[in-house]
C-alpha cells in the first residue's frame, strides 16, 4: 500500500509539473519521499506485532502515519543526508503554505497530488470539489483548458505505472 501510494503521488507530481516550474525528476521524487516516513510506521507496528502486541487494524495504520510520518521522514531524511530543501518538503508538506515560503509551489503541488491520488483511491478517500479547492486555486489550475484535459487522462496513467510496478 505505502509503495503504491508513493508511485501514484510521484506520478501525478510527474504530471502535474507540467503546469509549474518545478522540473519533471525533481517532481517525482517529491512524490516518491515526501511520505516516507511510513515506512517507519510500518516498521514499529510490524515489531510490536512480533513481540506479542496486537495487530493493528489498517484503518489504526493510517491514523498513526497521519500523526507521524512527517516527523519520521524528518529522521529518515536526516540519517541518508538529503539536500535541505527535499528535507523541507518532507517535514511539512501537510500545511498550506504562506506567502513567501520559498518552497509554496512544491508544498502546493504535493497538497494537489496529495489530494488527487486520494480521489484516485490510492489514499484514503476525503471527498472535494478539485477544481474548487483553495489549493488548485492557487496554482492558478481551474482556468487552463489543458488542465481538464490532464485529469481526464491521468486515471489511466497512474495506473499503467503502478499497476507495472
Amino acid at each position: 500500500v505505502i509503495w503504491r501510494r508513493s508511485l501514484a503521488c510521484a506520478t501525478v507530481m510527474h504530471g502535474l509539473s507540467e503546469f509549474t516550474n518545478i522540473p519533471r525528476d525533481d517532481a517525482f521524487l517529491y512524490g516518491l519521499l515526501h511520505d516516507i516516513g511510513n515506512i517507519v510506521v510500518l516498521r514499529i507496528v510490524q515489531e510490536q506485532a512480533c513481540v506479542g502486541g496486537d495487530e493493528l487494524t489498517f484503518e489504526e495504520f493510517e491514523y498513526l502515519c497521519s500523526e507521524c510520518h512527517q516527523e519520521f521522514g524528518e529522521l529518515i531524511a536526516e540519517a541518508w543526508k538529503l539536500p535541505a530543501d527535499l528535507k523541507s518538503l518532507i517535514t511539512s508538506h501537510h500545511e498550506y503554505p504562506a506567502d513567501d515560503d520559498p518552497k509554496q509551489v512544491e508544498r502546493l503541488q504535493l497538497l494537489l497530488a496529495d489530494g488527487i491520488t486520494s480521489l484516485l483511491g490510492y489514499a484514503p478517500v476525503e471527498p472535494f470539489n478539485l477544481l474548487e479547492w483553495r489549493v488548485t486555486k492557487a496554482l492558478e489550475l481551474p482556468q487552463r483548458a489543458n488542465f481538464t484535459a490532464f485529469l481526464e487522462r491521468l486515471p489511466e496513467q497512474v495506473e499503467d505505472v503502478v499497476g507495472s510496478a
